[in-house]
Formats: structure tokens, sequence, C-alpha cells
């Protein structure tokens, strides 16, 4: 059965390799709902598993799920029928384009699920869910599955963790060099679940971090990450490029007031405005005490202040 297990799961690994967009994530999954009727169950409870459709749960293991039905202008990734109730799911893995407006618009009054691989705000008459949340829900399932399931679900498991680059973040010791896989998974990730869009990694040998675009009030070249000065002392930081010298931003709960700077810098170049994270928060960051989920909590919101505080700021700037 070990020979077994280890020819499912290096199978399924080496197909995340070749097979790794979001159409081939959405075939895979697909084929997973058509070879065992307990995946597809749970697949679809993930999303309607509620007691506002308790009367379509009994029906899932039966359902024919089609891949990318076309209607007029919108093509979900799966969609099925129950009782003339139509069912649709999207999946996304970066891609910010959500389609909201156009898939409601064109399958009015249909369950609607959404699933990526970043966090998106609540949004009335849509389940929205993400691949690390589905994962943990397979986890802890799977247990609950006969062995050849328990076994396809694991492997399917290991595609999925690949294809959506799910870590788990372990906590960070900033005196640690190994920190930094930890420390630049989390801060790309605290970018994507913003619905923002990191563009490139940005690393040099006293620096490390992503490159990405603000919102739209304020489309500026931007940066997160973690710069170490002489003394080998760490600073946390996002960098904005400064379109406007007009912009004026006060010192927060997180950062104290920004700096600007003239920058000729491999991180970003010209005007800049700095956000580092504050004394107070920073210490607490790196407290022995501070779990990893303190520490994750504490790099959310000093960059959800900073884009909130950038926002508003750049509404006030006269055109």
């Amino acid at each position: 059965m070990e020979q077994e297990k280890n020819i499912f799961l290096t199978f399924f690994k080496k197909l995340s390799e070749r097979q790794n967009y979001e159409n081939h994530l959405s075939d895979v999954t697909w084929a997973m709902c058509e070879t065992s009727k307990d995946f597809k169950f749970l697949f679809l409870s993930f999303f309607f598993g509620g007691d506002a459709y308790k009367n379509y749960v009994p029906e899932f293991r039966k359902v024919k799920i089609e891949r990318e039905y076309l209607r007029r202008e919108s093509r979900p990734d799966f969609y099925f029928k129950i009782k003339e109730k139509e069912f649709i799911i999207e999946n996304k893995i970066d891609d910010l384009d959500d389609h909201f407006d156009k898939y409601k618009r064109d399958f009015e009054g249909a369950f609607f699920g959404w699933i990526a691989n970043y966090r998106k705000d609540k949004e009335d008459e849509i389940e929205i869910r993400t691949w690390g949340e589905f994962k943990e829900f397979l986890e802890c399932e799977k247990k609950n599955m006969p062995e050849a399931t328990n076994l396809l679900i694991e492997s399917y498991l290991t595609y999925l963790t690949n294809v959506c680059k799910i870590i788990k973040i372990e906590k960070m010791n900033l005196e640690n060099i190994s920190t930094l896989y930890s420390f630049n998974n989390l801060t790309n990730k605290i970018i994507r679940n913003e619905n923002l869009k990191t563009l490139c990694d940005r690393f040099g040998s006293y620096y490390s971090g992503w490159q990405f675009t603000t919102r739209k009030t304020i489309t500026a070249p931007a940066w997160f990450g973690i710069i170490y000065d002489e003394q080998q002392i760490a600073i946390i930081s996002i960098w904005v490029t400064l379109s406007s010298t007009d912009i004026k931003i006060s010192g927060g709960i997180w950062f104290d007031e920004p700096i600007i700077s003239n920058e000729r810098d491999n991180i970003l170049n010209g005007e800049i405005l700095k956000f580092n994270l504050n004394k107070k928060s920073f210490e607490e960051f790196t407290k022995d005490e501070t779990s990893v989920d303190n520490q994750k909590k504490i790099l959310e919101s000093f960059f959800k202040e900073v884009n909130d505080k950038l926002s508003k700021a750049a509404e006030k700037i006269p055109e």
C-alpha cells in the first residue's frame, strides 16, 4: 500500500509541475469529482453546505458537473442543476477579475460559489472561499473517507498545495535568515488578500520583499518587505512612489509619520514615501512569546492601515 501511495503522490506532484494554471486546476478538480462521488460531495458541500442549501445537499453525489458552461458573456468553471435550480462555481488563483456582476446578470437567481488563492470581502449572494480553506477542509474530512478515497484526496492535496503555493507560515525570527521564506510568502499573501497584484520580488544584499501596485485611487509603484541597516537591525517597511507632493499623511496605529526620501535604489526610484512599522509594533512582532498568528495580524494590520491612509489622502488631492 505504501508503494501505491508513493506512486499516486508522485504522479500528482509531477502533474503540478506542468499543469499549474487556473484552467488546469479546474480540470483536475473536475476530474476528481468525476472519479470520486465522495470528493464531489465534499467539494460542493464546501460551498453549499449551509442551511440555505439543505434541500439540495442529498443530491450532491449524483449531480453531473459541467466545465465552462457558456451563457452569453459568462463561462463559469463549474455548472450544475438540481431540481431546476442552477449552481455555478468560479475558480481563480491570482487573477483579480472576479466577474461578479457579469455572472449575477447572466446566471440570475443561481447559487454562486467563488474560490481564489486570496481573501475577498463578503459579497451578497456569493459563497466566497479560498483554496487554502479548501485544503484545510479536505485534510479534516478525508479522515472519515474510505482508504482509497483518502489516498486520492491526499494525492490531490499535493497537487493543490503546489499549484496554489500554499505554505504553512512558521514563527518568524528576524535574526534567522531562514525566516525570510515565511516572511516573504506571508507579505506576498497579504498583498494579494487586499486584491492588489504583486509585480515581482525585489531583494538584494540588505532588503527582501515584493513590488506591487497600490489601490486605484493612487496607482503608484510600491514595495513591502524588510530592510537591514549597517548594524543588521531590521525595519519592516512599505515604500510608495509619490505621484503627487500634495499627499499629506499623518502617523497611525502601526506606523509613525511617514518619511519622504529621494531614492536612487534597486527597491524603488524617485520621490518615495516610507512607512516603517513603529517601534512598539516591531518589538511586539519580535518577542519570543508572540505567536505566529499575532505576527500575521501585525503585518496585515500595518499593510491595511497604510493602504487605507493612502486612499483617503489621494481623494483629497486637487485635480
